[in-house]
């Protein structure tokens, strides 16, 4: 019988983001720029103790097959309503078989707990997962598999840490330029409540916000440095330094995720927004986790999902 492989597929915060104006149309030579429009970022990521399983097991032969469900214990599931072709798994396969020019028959089902379209990077942890996999049972180069982690989506070279095992999660990282220069760190210590809204912030709108936002503010300025500095920190992070740029624009595409984050912060301070939404969350201490999360649940309307975990 065909070893099954079960790997764990984590989720991940933005503690700290920093984002740039958009590119310019055209390069200081005139020539047209391809990245016009894209924003570099400066942000430090980390694994947090929740998440996804995959599970791949290799068929002898024939057609690859795939199944995505709700965990048992999934704290804020929502309809599967997606092709599978769309899913990163499917897609991160399919770019692995066509790199490999040989078929790599698999069994793959992924079973969620991390909630979709939070700004968790649920869907690049899972394709990277499935890279991981692929390498380890069908002995192929994992850092041939690295360009096919660039194609998938900006967020999965974070997941694909050749320093780790494959049940241990991403070491926590600065991330910056196009989500392409990675710099890894120790991991980092603290308690953590995740704050899980049933709200989309789809990231192409709110980073079309962020530049109408921008418009109104003509002294800012990219904090990149802010960001190096916590990521370079010897210290836990402190939870007043965190920042996310991309947190009013959010507010501004969706209103409710606004009253949310006001709600939160009248039972805890702070509470930050996660990458473009709609997670939020707000680090503390190890013995404070239960009693925050309580009172969070007490303050937030039925539906949000409040969950104590910690970073890792």
């Amino acid at each position: 019988m065909s070893e099954t492989l079960v790997i764990p597929s984590f989720a991940k915060l933005n503690l700290a983001l920093a984002v740039s104006p958009p590119e310019p149309q055209s390069s200081p030579g005139g020539d047209r720029n391809p990245r016009a429009g894209w924003h570099r970022i400066s942000s430090l990521f980390s694994c947090v103790d929740l998440a996804d399983e995959l599970a791949l097991t290799p068929l002898p032969s024939g057609l690859s097959r795939f199944s995505v469900r709700w965990a048992h214990d999934a704290p804020s599931p929502s309809p599967l309503d997606w092709p599978i072709e769309k899913d990163l798994i499917f897609r991160a396969h399919a770019m692995a078989e066509e790199l490999a020019g040989r078929e790599l028959p698999i069994e793959a089902v992924l079973t969620k707990r991390i909630p979709v379209g939070g700004g968790m990077g649920g869907g690049s942890s899972n394709a990277a997962a499935m890279l991981r996999g692929l390498a380890w049972h069908f002995r192929l180069d994992p850092d041939s598999l690295k360009p096919i982690a660039a194609k998938l989506g900006s967020d999965v070279c974070f997941f694909l840490d050749s320093g780790r095992g494959l049940a241990d999660p991403a070491r926590p990282a600065l991330v910056e330029g196009f989500g392409d220069r990675i710099s890894r760190r120790k991991p980092l210590d603290a308690g953590v409540i995740l704050i899980c809204p049933r709200i989309l912030c789809p990231t192409p709108e709110v980073y079309r916000a962020f530049d109408r936002w921008l418009a109104s503010r003509p002294m800012f300025r990219f904090r990149q440095n802010e960001a190096r500095a916590i990521f370079n920190s010897d210290h836990p992070p402190d939870s007043r330094s965190l920042f996310n740029d991309l947190a009013e624009p959010a507010f501004e595409v969706a209103p409710d995720l606004q009253a949310i984050h006001a709600l939160a912060s009248r039972a805890h301070s702070p509470v930050h927004v996660t990458g473009s939404g709609s997670t939020l969350f707000a680090l503390v201490g190890p013995s404070e986790s239960a009693a925050v999360a309580a009172a969070l649940r007490a303050q937030l309307p039925a539906g949000t999902a409040v969950i104590a975990t910690a970073l890792r």
